[in-house]
This record gives C-alpha cells, structure tokens and sequence, in this order.
C-alpha cells in the first residue's frame, strides 16, 4: 500500500470512527485490535450479567479496556467520569483475581470524534484511579490510538476493516445485474435534502478543480470511461429511476457538508471534498461479505457517481 493508498485508508478510518457511536464503535474498537494484538479477547455480554464491565481485555499483560461512545462527547463530561468510575469499580470487582497478573492497566476507549485531546478532569479522575488501586497505568485511549493500532495492521488487515480503496483502472465491463443491485440499494435509502436538478454538463477537468477534489478526482475521470453502461440502464427504465438516484445521490452531497461539524484532518493530496465523496461512496455501496462481490458493487456505484458528476447532479457547478 503506497502512501497515497494510506491516506485513503486513513480517510475512510476516520469517516467510519465519526459515524460510529454506542455497539457500531464498540464493534470497530474489538475488530482493529482483535487484528492488532495477538492475545486481546473481546468478551460477549451474558444475560443479565453484561460483560462484567469489560469491553476487551489482554489477560496476560493484565490490560483492560472499557468503551464509552456517546454522539456527542462535549457536553457528556460529568456522564462521562461517572461511567468512568462506575465502570472500573464493577471491573475489578469481577477481574481483578480471576488471571494471574490481576489489573495492572486499564484504558478508558473514548470516541473523541479525532479531535485527539479529552476533558482536563477526565484525566484527573484516571489519576486517581491509577494511585488508588496501584496501577502501572490508567489513560484515556482515544481514536488516534485506534488509528495507530490500525496501521500496525498488514495491507490485508487494513482492508479487512474498512473495505476496497477503489481502483477505477481495474474497472471494466458493469455487470447488469451488479448495477441493478446498487441502483435498488439507493432507492431504498433515500434522503431529503436535495436541490433542484441541472442537467447541464460543464467541464469534467474544470468541475474537479472548482470542487477541490484530489485523488477521488482521478477516480472520477477514469470511471466516467464506463458511465455509458448506466446510461444505457437508465435508457431502458423509466425517467423515474434516473431522478429518484439523482435526487438521493444530491441528498447525500448535502448530508455530508450538514455533517462536517467535526471534519477530518486532510492531508497533501486528499481534500474535504475527497471526505465528502468517500463518504457518499460508502453509503450507495451495498454490503456483503464476498470481497469479490463487494468490488464489483464498488466499481459500479464508483460509475453511477461518476455519470451524476458529469451531469453536474452531484458536487457544485462551476457556472453557479
């Protein structure tokens, strides 16, 4: 994976950490590092005992982990120590003589939204945790130590959690079949935010640039090659469907820019305007569990973007 394929990789991480929050975040916190850690066990709530408040754990190293992920932190401080010092009571209440090195570290996961810093009195209630049952250590874990633990990851690690990077040089022939499933995917997760249409067609190269888009720019121009395979779909259906995705694919563009309250740090090569696109891509992609099936959805709603784009139905036209 060369640098470019990384930032992607750390892109599409991060549009997953800020979306996720409650069991979504628990769940992506247990897969990275499950891959990462060689003796990290997660442990699966029983009944009416949950997980004995312990959200994953390295028995050996005597390391615990504890995940509170609300939608919004800022405003969740008291919430928070409070769950803090709730939590860790009932764990070691229930793990501290139950493997031979007891309770020498315990992480409090937090999902910070990447803004890589926590309240001041958090860490002042993990101080004193730490010195009261003699700890080695007591720290916050926050999504950047998420995100280094995920590229300690091989490349087929990284992949496993976040999914293809797309590849628009790979793309050949649209399976028929694959495109109606991406189409009726889309049309059955429609939004509400959407702008009247234009199908005025400006500059391909030109529009890029006015959008500020880097690497997904090229995604654009290589599977816009292949647009007229969803130009043919749409000719053999009704004007209804052509409008329906284009109407849901603007309604995502405005999503995502309504969204960007916490947007992510972007580095050289990969905009605000890549975010936003990865994003739409991620959620007009169905899931599936087949890798190979999951490219070729993949390459397929790549297209229908690129076609939308062109038609200057999704991202700003320069003419406005």
């Amino acid at each position: 994976m060369d640098l470019n394929q990384r930032q992607i990789a750390r892109l599409i991480l991060r549009n997953q950490i800020l979306k996720a929050s409650g069991s979504e975040f628990e769940q992506l916190f247990t897969e990275i590092m499950s891959a990462a850690r060689r003796d990290f066990r997660q442990t699966k709530p029983q009944g009416a005992f949950g997980d004995r408040k312990n959200d994953g754990f390295e028995p050996m190293a005597g390391r615990y982990f504890q995940v509170y992920a609300p939608e919004e932190l800022r405003n969740r401080e008291q919430d928070a120590i409070c769950k803090l010092e709730t939590d860790f009571q009932g764990l070691y209440a229930h793990w501290s003589g139950i493997f031979p090195s007891g309770i020498r570290e315990f992480y409090f996961v937090l999902n910070d939204r990447c803004r890589g810093s926590v309240f001041p009195s958090i860490h002042e209630a993990m101080e004193r945790i730490r010195q009261r049952y003699a700890l080695d250590r007591c720290e916050p874990f926050l999504t950047k130590h998420l995100e280094n633990e995920f590229f300690s990851l091989t490349e087929e690690g990284m992949l496993s959690i976040i999914g293809f990077i797309p590849d628009p040089e790979s793309i050949t022939l649209l399976n028929y079949a694959d495109l109606n499933t991406v189409i009726r995917h889309v049309l059955d997760h429609p939004v509400d935010l959407t702008q009247t249409g234009r199908l005025r067609v400006p500059n391909f190269d030109d529009k890029i640039r006015f959008n500020g888009l880097g690497v997904t720019g090229h995604w654009l121009n290589t599977a816009s090659y292949q647009a007229g395979s969803v130009e043919g779909y749409f000719a053999a259906n009704s004007d209804f469907t052509r409008q329906a995705i284009r109407d849901t694919l603007n309604g995502y563009y405005l999503d995502a820019m309504r969204a960007e309250s916490h947007p992510c740090a972007v580095s050289d090569g990969v905009t605000l305007s890549d975010q936003r696109f990865i994003e739409i891509l991620r959620r007009i992609t169905p899931e599936t569990e087949d890798p190979r099936k999951r490219k070729a959805l993949q390459d397929v709603a790549l297209t229908i973007m690129a076609f939308f784009f062109e038609s200057c139905d999704l991202f700003e036209n320069p003419e406005d």
